[in-house]
């Protein structure tokens, strides 16, 4: 019996793996803080943790079609961390099935001031189907401030740039680019500018020689053993919880 067991630290750490196994996440948050007597976690894990376990529980509730309730749950999980992209992604494609596209919008501009990911603009552009390359244009104007030189967000302005064939503008915010040399995406954003402005075909044939030593830029990567692909709460390598970022 748990209960009787709460002094040892081995039963309340064996019960909180399998809770985690078995994807109950309301009570792992229950054993997470029961964790906290032994371990003394600082408030900010345990938040994040806490968050973690929230958003998890609401895409549970949302797979059962109990919308509302699953709402509820990721507008918690933001509270308690704002920066966490899969739950700022997870609000926004649920306030889009209650047919609210302002909301929506305004959740994913508000996330991406805080950690611009391409996950977040992926949900972005995915709001409104079959909008032309220039509606889309001008509809992530509210996504993008003028100032923001962060990386991924003048990537996205490159790529937006191009899409409109505006390809004076994207080389521009390319020069804005330092340190990604070897980032496959630079070179193929550069072949992309350099053809639009009809370059011959010398200089995109050496653009495209340079291609092949680059690296791939995984969206996320696991901190503990380097796994990477699409963001996972718990790694299906390592099994840790929150180590992708």
């Amino acid at each position: 019996n748990f209960e009787l067991n709460s002094k040892n630290s081995a039963v309340i750490e064996k019960l909180y793996y399998l809770q985690i196994k078995e994807k109950d996440w309301k009570g792992a948050i229950n054993t997470l803080y029961k964790k906290q007597k032994f371990y003394k976690l600082s408030r900010d894990i345990l938040k994040r943790k806490e968050s973690i376990f929230l958003f998890l529980e609401s895409l549970k509730l949302k797979k059962e079609n109990r919308v509302s309730e699953s709402k509820n749950l990721v507008k918690e999980s933001l509270r308690l961390s704002p920066d966490l992209v899969p739950a700022i992604c997870h609000h926004a494609k649920i306030e889009l099935l209650l047919k609210n596209l302002d909301s929506a919008e305004k959740i994913l501009i508000k996330g991406w001031k805080l950690f611009p990911h391409p996950d977040i603009s992926e949900t972005f552009s995915n709001l409104v189907t079959n909008e032309t390359n220039s509606i889309k244009y001008e509809r992530f104007q509210k996504l993008l401030k003028k100032e923001d030189h962060r990386l991924e967000a003048l990537i996205l302005k490159i790529q937006l740039e191009i899409s409109v064939k505006d390809f004076s503008s994207a080389k521009l915010y390319l020069k804005k680019i330092k340190n990604i040399n070897s980032d496959i995406r630079f070179y193929l954003m550069m072949i992309a500018v350099e053809k639009g402005l009809g370059a011959s075909e010398e200089k995109v044939k050496e653009l495209l020689s340079k291609v092949i030593f680059c690296e791939t830029n995984p969206e996320w990567v696991c901190d503990n053993c380097n796994n990477f692909g699409k963001w996972e709460a718990i790694c299906s390598k390592c099994e840790k919880l929150d180590t992708y970022s």
